[in-house]
Formats: structure tokens, sequence, C-alpha cells
């Protein structure tokens, strides 16, 4: 099972590792972002409980990340990477530029972002059951007029906000 995780939320990942990794103390930051961060921090708990999930590491997100990254930043994608290798997803590694940009294409009406369509076209094209960002107009843009509370599948892909997820894990939506 393959949870793909925005750009931002590997970003916010790898800058405060130590917090998610319950190492550290809860960092200062606005209430909405500390919240996503410790959500995060339960799905990784969650994540070691169950046998078969993976956080996709394609390599267009890696290229993304690793335009100018920190030091800790670096060896958290290192690690993310590596993980996504042994992971060894048959299906994930064989899927095209094309079959990427087809369902790119198919995303304009969402009117995302570029960058954000591409995320979520190649989450899409991976098979992922979740694709997480902190993105809010990403988010508001997958979701039904004025509900913008309902989270939506967009493909078969459930995309949503860290701590959204958690609340929806315990319905069964995680599981496929």
């Amino acid at each position: 099972m393959i949870i793909y995780l925005d750009a931002n939320l590997v970003q916010y990942y790898a800058d405060y590792e130590r917090f998610i990794l319950q190492e550290g103390a809860a960092p200062q930051l606005n209430q909405p972002l500390l919240r996503e961060l410790a959500a995060l921090r339960q799905i990784l708990e969650l994540e070691q409980l169950g046998e078969g999930w993976h956080v996709a590491a394609p390599e267009h997100l890696m290229q993304e990340l690793l335009v100018k990254p920190t030091p800790e930043q670096t060896g958290v994608y290192r690690v993310l990477l590596q993980a996504w290798r042994e992971a060894g997803e048959p299906d994930a590694n064989q899927v095209s530029e094309e079959t990427i940009a087809r369902i790119e294409c198919s995303l304009h009406s969402l009117q995302l972002r570029d960058k954000d369509r591409r995320h979520l076209a190649e989450a899409i094209a991976l098979g992922a059951v979740w694709f997480l960002t902190n993105d809010k107009r990403l988010v508001n843009h997958t979701r039904p007029g004025k509900n913008k509370k309902i989270i939506c599948v967009v493909q078969g892909v459930y995309v949503a906000r860290p701590s959204e997820c958690i609340p929806e894990m315990s319905k069964g939506l995680f599981l496929r």
C-alpha cells in the first residue's frame, strides 16, 4: 500500500524529524502546522504496526526535493529513497511518463497548480491509497462545492491532510 506525501510534507518531515520521531520537544510553530506534524507522527506509529505500507519516493518527487536541500533534509531524503527502493513496488517502477502525463491532463478541471497536478497524477499512476498534503489550496480544489470537510477520492486516491487521514484509518478507508 502506497502513501504519497506531497513535497511540502516531506520537507516538513525532514525539518522536524526529531519531533515526528518523538525524540525532541514540540517546535515553536503555528497550531495548524504543529497539528499536521503530530498527525505525521501518528501515521508513522501506525505504519510500524502494519505490513506493506510504503511512502512513495518516485524520481520526479526526489528531483524536486533535492534542488537545494539542507544537510538534514538530504539525510532524510536518502533514507526515504532507500526505503522506496527496498520496498520494490513492481508496478510503481513500471509507470511511464506517458501514463503520468495522460492522468495529469485529466486533472485539469481541478484547476491545480502545475506541480500539484503533477504530484497528484504521479500518486494516481503509482496506485497510492492516500495523497497527503498540507496545501490548503490543493485540498480545497479536490473537494466538492462549499463542503471542504469531506475527503474526496480523485481517481482512486484519497486526498487529505495528515490530520484528516488519522480518523479515516479507523473506519477502514486506509485498507484496500
